[in-house]
């Protein structure tokens, strides 16, 4: 299998009752009715039993929120997705299957789409990655508790689960882990799971940070764990396509869905995370690599 085979990322619909600051869908979205929602996973399941995708690629669906479901048929449809998807990664059709979920929900279906790949060979090729973020995720602390309480089930339930957190890089993120000491003592998460920091993209003052605030941010974290940085630009600069598509009513198909790239062959979005237009990756490309 390689390992950078093509990722697929579906957005199903934009439905989302969390509602972040941060977030680019909600202000963009378009809330889909339980019919279109259906089709929806339809047109997926189609996209995946005619063969359209190149072998071994990974799958990402994304929504909204796809395990924060009330209603039973949708629940059900996403179930026989999931299972369909599992048969095409026992076939070796599919690569690497990438759930994102807020955690913030009764994760009953959660763990029931989990039981379908909780074993020894299974559970390695799961990606799942959660969030979580000083300012505009929480509305409160019982929602906090809420993330923190679920992301202990998740890891109890499923022994061998690779899970990553990712936070945004805002001035209240920034703020949290110079006066904590790092990730590690700012967001109390067991051991096993490992986290990312991800950059603001955004024009939100509230939330953006001076650059400098970043970049110290970044180094805190090498200084407690040598080699972070290394790693940090390694998987920001991997050279894997990343093919986005997002359900269109109007045509009832997944239609393309990807942002421009600037000059230096990333995301014009990375050119988003300070009001200095430069490109993050390249930013800490030139400042951190070989960095000792």
């Amino acid at each position: 299998m390689r390992e950078l085979s093509p990722i697929y990322e579906f957005i199903l619909w934009d439905n989302c009752s969390n509602n972040c600051n941060f977030c680019w869908q909600k202000s963009n979205g378009k809330n889909l009715s339980k019919k279109d929602k259906i089709l929806s996973i339809n047109a997926i399941s189609s996209i995946l039993n005619h063969g359209f995708l190149e072998n071994g690629s990974h799958i990402l669906l994304v929504g909204g929120e796809l395990f924060d479901q009330s209603d039973n048929d949708i629940k059900d449809g996403l179930f026989e997705l999931y299972k369909r998807i599992r048969v095409l990664m026992k076939e070796e059709k599919i690569g690497f299957l990438y759930l994102n979920t807020n955690l913030m929900y009764d994760i009953g279906f959660l763990i029931r789409v989990m039981s379908l790949f909780n074993d020894g060979e299974m559970i390695g090729r799961i990606r799942f990655t959660t969030s979580y973020d000083e300012y505009g995720r929480f509305e409160n602390d019982e929602k906090r508790n809420l993330f923190l309480k679920n992301l202990e089930c998740v890891v109890s339930e499923n022994p061998g689960l690779g899970i990553v957190v990712n936070s945004i890089l805002s001035t209240q993120m920034c703020k949290a882990l110079k006066e904590h000491g790092g990730f590690r003592k700012t967001v109390k998460v067991p051991d096993s799971v490992k986290f990312n920091l991800i950059p603001y993209i955004g024009n939100s003052s509230v939330l953006m940070p001076k650059r400098n605030d970043v970049f110290e941010s970044l180094l805190q974290e090498e200084r407690i764990s040598r080699g972070f940085l290394a790693e940090y630009i390694r998987n920001f600069n991997l050279n894997q396509r990343k093919i986005v598509m997002k359900y269109d009513t109007n045509t009832g198909e997944f239609l393309n869905f990807c942002s421009d790239l600037a000059d230096c062959g990333h995301s014009v979005n990375f050119r988003k995370y300070s009001m200095s237009g430069s490109c993050f990756i390249c930013d800490i490309t030139e400042l951190f690599n070989g960095y000792e």
